[in-house]
């Protein structure tokens, strides 16, 4: 009798690189015109990551720890206080 596999949830069919910019919002600096919702952050090595949040906010999380993702939706990541080029943005839906 074969085995069924079990079905995965959730699952985020898109993900991209994120160049940190102080002055321009992620999907409008890569010019991008769909709307992704329900994004995170992975942080692809450990560092530091300066965000403004979709409602506003800024934040600064410290030594996030590589291949974290951070349950929060971003509009922009800052390039003053992000350490390198090293954060990632995953959308389950767009």
């Amino acid at each position: 009798m074969p085995i069924t596999p079990p079905k995965i949830h959730n699952v985020a069919p898109y993900a991209f690189d994120i160049t940190p910019n102080n002055s321009a919002d992620i999907f409008a600096d890569a010019g991008n015109t769909k709307q992704y919702t329900n994004c995170t952050l992975l942080c692809k090595a450990t560092g530091n990551v300066a965000v403004v949040t979709s409602d506003g906010q800024s934040l600064t999380f410290t030594a996030v720890p590589a291949y974290f993702v951070l349950p929060i939706q971003v509009r922009r990541v800052l390039a003053t206080g992000t350490t390198g080029s090293w954060v990632g943005l995953v959308c389950t839906n767009g």
